[in-house]
């Protein structure tokens, strides 16, 4: 296996992680177990966006050069990924979170993991320097905790 295969890989299997954390999170909300999700959301936001930084610092800049209007398609939804967390996380601290708020954020984040499956991921193959892919496999998996798992990545 290549570094290119295995930064493919690497970046299916966090697209797994972070479904795996969102589908806890609405097993949770469905049992209205808020306090439980209070606890569970950093370490989710912390995944999310370490995979969305490591995609903009090294996948998406050489993407953009072969298809700039595909890179402004997905930074622009990473940027309302990141949205939607910044308001989930708050409407959580204040326990005035809608169920549908983060339905409407798990359908973005399924969607958008297949848009990045079907096409940048497949680019990737063939047009990421091992270098970059390296950097971004160390940094996913620094973010690789079990859900449940209370290990910060960063300080908010």
């Amino acid at each position: 296996m290549t570094a290119i295969r295995s930064l493919r890989a690497v970046l299916l299997d966090d697209h797994g992680r972070i479904e795996t954390f969102l589908d806890s999170i609405l097993n949770l909300l469905a049992r209205n177990e808020l306090a439980v999700i209070e606890q569970e959301w950093a370490p989710f936001e912390d995944v999310v966006l370490a995979h969305l930084d490591g995609e903009e610092m090294h996948v998406i800049p050489t993407f953009a050069k072969a298809d700039p209007e595909g890179a402004r398609r997905i930074l622009a939804e990473h940027a309302r990924i990141r949205e939607g967390l910044s308001r989930l996380g708050v409407a959580f601290e204040l326990r005035r979170v809608r169920p549908n708020d983060v339905q409407d954020l798990a359908r973005l984040l399924v969607d958008h993991a297949m848009t990045e499956e079907s096409y940048l991921y497949n680019w990737s193959e063939t047009h990421i320097q091992r270098e970059a892919s390296s950097r971004l496999v160390r940094r996913i998996a620094s973010t690789w905790h079990p859900f449940g798992d209370r290990r910060r990545t960063r300080r908010r």
